[in-house]
């Protein structure tokens, strides 16, 4: 198992739809995923390309992705496990913030 941007899951529910009869756990995930969107799946994967820049893990970026936080207290929910540099921490706000 890996992680999995959630509009890359978005997106293969959304086909899979048109396929097919989706069952109950993929139309709840499906529903939920479209309420929870913030930005494309097309600039998450672009803000998931700018955060490999900063050594952090695949599972945080994802978070991150995820999550966009907007300052450095809800980033710090999210490194809650892990220690990152000031001057990484402000890297990764600016960064998110170009997409929000």
């Amino acid at each position: 198992m890996y992680p999995i941007l959630p509009g890359k899951v978005l997106q293969l529910l959304e086909k899979y739809k048109e396929e097919r009869e989706l069952t109950y756990i993929e139309t709840r995930t499906l529903n939920y995923l479209q309420t929870i969107q913030k930005i494309s799946p097309e600039d998450q994967e672009k803000l998931y390309e700018e955060l490999k820049d900063i050594n952090i893990p695949e599972d945080i970026r994802i978070k991150i992705v995820e999550m966009l936080p907007k300052n450095e207290d809800e980033l710090k929910t999210i490194l809650y496990t892990y220690n990152l540099s000031k001057e990484d921490t402000k890297r990764i706000l600016e960064i998110v913030k170009k997409y929000l």
